[in-house]
Parts: C-alpha cells; sequence; structure tokens
C-alpha cells in the first residue's frame, strides 16, 4: 500500500488572512508582514532597553568631584607612575571627570567609576598591611638565622675539642676519621655561609624599604628565607671540596688558618647572593 493512501492528510481548512499578517488561530502557518520588524527594533522594546540602567543617581556633583581629588591624590602618593593600577585608575577618574564637567545627570556612571577607583584603592591599602607584615616576619626570621650563626661559629672555634668529641661519640670512632677530622670545617663553612646570606638580605631589606614604593610580597619574602639555606649549602659544598684537597695532600685539619678559609669564602659568596643571581 503506498505512503500517501496509509497515511492520509486531513483536509486544512481555508482560512483567511487578517489585516495585519497573521491568519487564524487554527491556521498551522504564521506569517510575519515586514512591517513589524521596525516597530520592534524602534518601538517599545528599545524604550525598555534604555531604561534598564539608571543615567542618574542621588549623588552630589561637589561631593562627587571631591572624591576623585582624593582618590587621585591617594593612588598618587601609594603607587609608582608606571604601575598598571595606577594608569588605569587614573585613566577611570579621567573618565569620571569629563562626565561630570559635559554631563552632571549622569551620575550613575561616575558612581560606577569610582567603585572601580575604590575596589583598587582597597586592594593598595591590602598591599600596605601585607607588606608591613611580611616585612615584620622576615626581620625576626633573618636575626634569628644571624644570632644562631654567630653562636655556632663562637662554639667552632672556641669549643672546637667538644665538637670533636661529639662527632666521635656521634660516628662511634676516633678523631683520625676524616668525618671525624674534617667535621668542624665543614661546621664552619655551613654556618659562615648561612651567616653571609642572612646579613646580606637584612641590608637589602633596609635598603628596599628606604625606597618610595618599597613593598615586601610573596616573591621578596621566599628570597629571604632561601638566601640563608642557599648560602649554608654553598658552605657545604665548598668545604667538602677543601676537605678532599686536605685529605689528600695530608695537609692539618687542626690548623686554624686552613679550617678559616672555606668558612670566609662561603661568607663572602654568602654575602654576595643577590649581586649574583640578579636578584637585588
Amino acid at each position: 500500500m503506498p505512503a500517501e493512501d496509509r497515511y492520509p492528510r486531513p483536509a486544512a481548512p481555508e482560512t483567511p488572512l487578517v489585516a495585519n499578517g497573521y491568519l487564524q488561530p487554527g491556521s498551522a502557518v504564521r506569517r510575519q508582514s515586514a512591517s513589524l520588524a521596525s516597530t520592534m527594533t524602534v518601538g517599545v522594546r528599545a524604550n525598555t532597553r534604555s531604561t534598564l540602567l539608571p543615567r542618574a543617581l542621588e549623588v552630589d556633583v561637589d561631593t562627587a568631584a571631591q572624591e576623585i581629588m582624593a582618590l587621585s591624590s591617594e593612588i598618587a602618593a601609594t603607587l609608582p607612575v608606571g604601575h598598571e593600577a595606577a594608569e588605569r585608575t587614573r585613566h577611570l577618574l579621567n573618565k569620571a571627570q569629563n562626565i561630570l564637567q559635559s554631563d552632571p545627570s549622569r551620575t550613575a556612571e561616575v558612581d560606577y567609576y569610582l567603585q572601580q577607583v575604590r575596589r583598587i584603592v582597597q586592594r593598595t591599602r591590602q598591599t600596605h598591611t601585607y607588606s608591613a607584615i611580611y616585612q615584620r616576619r622576615l626581620f625576626i626570621y633573618l636575626t634569628a638565622w644571624v644570632a644562631f650563626a654567630i653562636v655556632a661559629l663562637l662554639a667552632r672555634y672556641l669549643l672546637e675539642d667538644a665538637l670533636l668529641t661529639f662527632l666521635e661519640n656521634l660516628f662511634w670512632t676516633g678523631r683520625d676519621a676524616p668525618w671525624v677530622k674534617f667535621g668542624p670545617l665543614v661546621f664552619g663553612a655551613f654556618f659562615a655561609g648561612a651567616l653571609g646570606g642572612a646579613v646580606s638580605v637584612l641590608l637589602n631589606m633596609r635598603r628596599h624599604a628606604a625606597q618610595e614604593y618599597g613593598y615586601f610580597d610573596r616573591k621578596y619574602g621566599l628570597r629571604g628565607l632561601t638566601l640563608p639555606l642557599l648560602g649554608a649549602l654553598f658552605g657545604v659544598v665548598l668545604a667538602l671540596l677543601w676537605a678532599t684537597v686536605s685529605y689528600f695532600l695530608a695537609l692539618d685539619a687542626a690548623n686554624i688558618w686552613l679550617g678559616a678559609l672555606p668558612a670566609l669564602v662561603a661568607f663572602f659568596v654568602g654575602f654576595s647572593q643577590e649581586w649574583l643571581y640578579g636578584a637585588r
């Protein structure tokens, strides 16, 4: 059986078009006249779209102008000229000021720009607060490193015999063993490198804080945390190399000058790390 006979189509009623271009409700096809497109574009919907955002708020023009001047002064005092946030803030304040001068009735737009500037100023104040916290904690950390390193170096040179006895008991061997004989040398170079790194960061912190826009952020704090450790690590590597040379050349490890040489080199290298790494 053909499909036309199996599924016969119902006869559609003849419905005349109405005047505005639509069919009656019973029709299956809906037609629209071309005149409706222009009516919807510029008619009621356009008026509704124009009232979505208010153009005026209850904002005093003089108060807004004073706030613009206050925000501009605060940004100039807290951020450098080339800073991205400072440039964006100046751009927003200039737009708000131009709107106030050209059309004072558009106070809603002025308040929108001022809200963005207020957020930038709030983040700048938070930057100042966190910078003070980073500086204080980093200063305590580095001061502790300096004090600990000085005490350890004094103990290394004033109580060397007690240090050798401690190493004998630790490794269960005599003083002729290389790791006992050259232990004070490695011990002194470790703390000398840490002392140089900590003193260098403390001096650089003082120089950085004296700048006009010297902030202490996480990047600076991480660098301050790692430089004493890197100086100590370099001191250990240098001391091990020197101990190997001294062992094969049969040099006297108890000689104070031979033991102080790697410690001095480690101190100066730890002190000059920021210049070496280009992080100053």
